[in-house]
């Protein structure tokens, strides 16, 4: 890295650092009100701001690889990716033990777990208002690997669209990217060396289970 790419991003780091810091400080006085706390958005975008401030604090988390404790970074991505979306129920079972590990970036991890839960959960856009929501996450440990998986009752996929689905570019939606499932992938067989496969029926939901190899370190 040049100097001056070094220069900048310290620069920018300060720079974003201090209204972020404004921003967490007035969330946090909103919450105080009683009327203003009651309404869900103000303390999703307070989840979302201590998030940023994290990350513009430790820059180092976004590509360090070392091993970690799934379970809280996981429970912390679920929720989260309800506090964004209070309107799904996110039911998760995670039977594996307390201390299961995974080797490689935790923020790696649970961006790529609240990317795919996005995804299920704007599955169920074209559902009539009034209907359940429902995202079913199940893990375990099988033969040293963890398996996740992400489950909904959202408007599916046909074959051509499920083909597609990691292209880069491509996307069911009108205004999306198609670039946040194309990451996922990356992430979870390039990063952290595991497979992914997806079950999908038009009309009836889709299935997205993760294979991880677990962290083999001893501690």
């Amino acid at each position: 890295m040049s100097l001056e790419h070094l220069h900048y991003g310290q620069a920018f780091r300060h720079a974003a650092i201090t209204p972020l810091s404004s921003l967490v400080i007035n969330l946090e006085l909103a919450q105080e009100h009683r009327h203003i706390a009651q309404t869900p958005y103000v303390q999703q975008a307070l989840n979302s701001a201590y998030r940023l401030k994290e990350l513009f604090q430790k820059p180092q988390l976004l590509n360090s690889k070392k091993s970690f404790f799934i379970k809280p970074f996981l429970k912390e991505a679920l929720r989260l990716a309800k506090h964004n979306s209070p309107e799904v129920i996110i039911n998760s079972h995670l039977n594996f033990p307390q201390q299961t590990r995974l080797h490689g970036s935790r923020f790696y991890f649970q961006e790529a777990v609240i990317c795919t839960l996005k995804n299920a959960i704007e599955s169920y856009i074209s559902l009539s208002p009034g209907k359940n929501r429902v995202i079913v996450v199940m893990g375990k440990v099988i033969k040293n690997q963890l398996q996740l998986s992400f489950t909904d009752g959202g408007q599916g996929m046909n074959w051509l669209e499920k083909s597609l689905m990691f292209a880069d570019g491509y996307s069911l939606k009108s205004s999306g990217t198609g670039t946040g499932l194309t990451w996922v992938r990356k992430v979870i067989e390039e990063h952290f060396q595991g497979r992914i496969n997806v079950k999908s029926k038009k009309h009836q939901g889709t299935t997205m289970t993760w294979m991880l190899p677990l962290s083999q370190e001893r501690q």
